[in-house]
């Protein structure tokens, strides 16, 4: 008899696909991204103690520049993408995971959410859940704030 996904698991998967795949798509963007980077501040020709006249005109030649080669074009295309991975991340982190591979999916979210260090929380979160789910009590200024008793429940067997 196979077994059974849990509540809201299934969802859980699935998203976990999309991150997948759209987690994928990133670092094509990031290289070609850095790729056009070095030509277009040659072409703004940056200088050390350079006015502020000296500096907008070379902001201009570098965005002429960004125009030029697609550099623009690539760098919104990655800021898009990474937008899109993390409303996905952000979905993940919504549901309480109940088996092993829900908590691989989360953990993965928890990556995605913190690759700029801007929302450490959620790793601390999830380091957290772990624990509680091992039995270990966290403080009761973490369990308030990071909710542990609703977000992690046992978890059972990955299905």
């Amino acid at each position: 008899m196979p077994k059974l996904i849990p509540a809201n698991e299934a969802k859980l998967i699935a998203l976990g696909e999309e991150l997948k795949a759209a987690w994928g798509k990133q670092p094509k963007f990031e290289e070609r991204v850095h790729a056009l980077y070095p030509e277009c501040i040659k072409a703004a020709r940056y200088e050390h103690g350079m006015s502020e006249d000296e500096r907008d005109a070379a902001e201009q030649r570098f965005k002429v520049k960004s125009r030029e080669n697609g550099h623009n074009r690539a760098s919104a295309e990655w800021n898009a993408a990474g937008k899109a991975l993390t409303k996905i991340a952000r979905a993940i982190w919504k549901i309480p995971p109940r088996t092993t591979r829900g908590l691989g999916i989360r953990a993965a979210a928890a990556m995605v959410l913190n690759e700029d260090c801007e929302n450490m929380h959620e790793i601390g979160e999830l380091l957290w859940g772990f624990a509680a789910n091992a039995g270990f009590k966290p403080p009761t200024d973490v369990a308030r704030k990071l909710k542990h008793k609703v977000d992690f429940a046992p978890v059972v067997e990955s299905a």
